[in-house]
């Protein structure tokens, strides 16, 4: 029975006889994840590459859980240890190398059968992907992007480069957000200090965390379609929808905004747990949240999924890998603040914008207006009230479909719905919030001329969205 249950998780990206030669080739890509641990090395990483002696070549749910959970111990012993490093630089720096190693490690495992391929086109793939994103670093000093968050972002990065994470939250300062962006702008940060950056130059360093992350997802996406049996030109297509899709551009290029970066580790889990790595999932999905809050929208649908899929003793190794890499994301800015502040973190950024939408064209710009108080009514309900109530069918309608049956397809569609349905219908949502909507509506536009019908009108109202609402800030007064 356990067999057959485990037979039975092998589906989605495993059902083609294309991605069944795919992971066969897998086996190989065990050599990934000793490149990794030997590149950490201690605090419990080396748990990550631990092998059975009988040459077993996958990890077991218990040993990435009890890695993971090894070295969010370790960080806890280190956070009240500090001493005189006051500043959390070498706690964030351990902190940091473990997030950059786990999601390293999930989505370079899953590349690797697809690059050991010579047939597969992936070679192709990373040269165009490469020379886009050099195109897109050349042609950034051209747009000024949106100086508010172009300047929050460099003097963030300076910020936690010069005094570290644990002075980087200070009262009176402002930085709403969490700190799982503010690892990549501490390199970006630490980077421009040696080379002395500033003006345009400072800014492309600062921004290419958000690019590297726009050729990661597009590449991801190629060796999603890949795997899933479709042909290299597919696979090609459903990669340029991402990485020459307008709206995307837009937001990174264009605006200076970072939404590639959640997109990515947003995507990365769902693949992980098409590939019944529930505790890698999970731990991919603390660091979404941990990037940004947006990445909650989706943990409603990975935790379907995982009930549905998988029995206690993983629902009890996904729990602790949650929360273990949210435990090691946040200690290093933990040093020297209360035990709560990250909460209030979070629920201070939400209350920050009580509107009824912060400039997205959704129901609730259209019921209440833009930027309007979302503790004003309608038929005597609050339009907070209301918009989170509407949410209740949305996850209602994606249990359902997910009890019915679990697929890659279904659970891709899953999470676009999600998103796409939390975007329109919640308040307080950003002009940004479409972009993971997009990149999951990618590999769907792929299978039906209805789904591309719906991504090309969703790309083009994202694009116009983003496009008005900066134009209005540049050239109006800004919407507070």
């Amino acid at each position: 029975m356990r067999m057959r249950r485990q037979q039975s998780r092998a589906r989605g990206l495993l059902h083609s006889p294309v991605a069944v030669r795919y992971v066969s080739g897998a086996r190989r890509s065990n050599m990934v994840s000793r490149a990794a641990s030997n590149w950490i090395g201690g605090l419990g990483i080396k748990l990550m590459a631990w092998g059975d002696r009988l040459g077993e070549r996958r990890w077991t749910a218990r040993r990435r859980a009890m890695a993971i959970a090894a070295l969010a111990l370790a960080s806890l012993a280190a956070t009240p240890a500090a001493g005189a490093d006051a500043s959390g630089k070498v706690v964030g720096l351990l902190a940091g190398a473990a997030m950059l190693a786990i999601a390293w490690y999930t989505f370079a495992n899953y590349l690797a059968p697809v690059a050991d391929d010579p047939d597969s086109g992936f070679r192709a793939a990373l040269v165009i992907l490469a020379m886009i994103a050099v195109v897109k670093l050349a042609v950034l000093p051209f747009f000024p992007g949106f100086a508010t968050d172009v300047s929050s972002y460099e003097a963030w990065a300076g910020q936690i480069a010069s005094l570290g994470p644990a002075r980087t939250y200070q009262e009176g300062y402002f930085l709403d957000y969490p700190p799982g962006y503010l690892y990549a702008l501490w390199m970006a940060g630490v980077i421009a200090n040696l080379l002395g950056a500033s003006g345009d130059f400072l800014r492309v360093i600062v921004e290419s965390p958000a690019i590297v992350a726009d050729l990661a997802l597009a590449l991801l996406m190629f060796v999603f379609v890949r795997r899933d049996g479709r042909s290299s030109t597919l696979a090609l297509a459903a990669m340029l929808l991402i990485a020459l899709n307008p709206a995307l551009l837009f937001d990174t290029v264009v605006w200076g905004q970072s939404d590639s970066v959640p997109a990515f580790t947003m995507l990365l889990s769902v693949i992980a747990i098409l590939s019944s790595q529930f505790e890698l999932c999970w731990a991919i999905a603390a660091i979404s949240v941990l990037v940004k809050p947006q990445g909650l929208m989706l943990v409603p649908v990975l935790a379907l999924y995982t009930l549905f899929e998988s029995d206690w003793r993983v629902w009890i190794s996904s729990a602790v890998s949650f929360v273990a890499i949210a435990i090691i994301g946040i200690a290093p800015f933990q040093i020297g603040h209360h035990w709560n502040w990250i909460i209030d973190l979070y629920t201070s950024t939400a209350a920050y914008y009580h509107e009824t939408s912060v400039n997205a064209f959704n129901l609730m710009a259209l019921l209440g207006g833009v930027r309007q108080a979302d503790s004003d009514t309608i038929a005597g309900v609050s339009y907070f009230a209301l918009g989170m109530s509407a949410l209740v069918p949305l996850y209602l309608y994606v249990t359902w479909m997910l009890w019915r049956g679990r697929s890659a397809r279904r659970l891709m569609f899953a999470s676009f719905i999600t998103i796409f349905g939390f975007f329109m219908l919640a308040p307080r949502m950003h002009e940004r919030y479409l972009y993971p909507a997009l990149v999951f509506a990618a590999p769907l536009a792929l299978e039906s001329a209805t789904m591309m019908t719906v991504f090309a009108i969703l790309s083009v109202t994202c694009l116009f969205n983003l496009w008005y609402v900066l134009h209005t800030l540049n050239t109006v007064v800004f919407m507070d």
